[in-house]
């Protein structure tokens, strides 16, 4: 299995909670919390993408994704 398919597994979660939370929700304390978290998960995961070769081997390359 490739990266491809998690990737957009990923993108597309995160974007079904932005269409959620633009045109269902209309609490906007319950607006500002999430939009805080999706944020944040999206830093977390994006850094550790990015600073996972740094400690050896990608975690985009291992063999199990293939």
């Amino acid at each position: 299995m490739g990266t491809d398919l998690p990737a957009n597994v990923f993108h597309l979660g995160v974007g079904g909670m932005f269409v959620y939370l633009g045109f269902f929700q209309r609490d906007a304390e319950v607006v500002r919390r999430m939009v805080g978290g999706l944020g944040m998960l999206l830093l977390s995961v994006k850094g550790v993408v990015m600073l996972a070769p740094c400690y050896g081997e990608s975690l985009l390359s291992s063999p199990r994704w293939r």
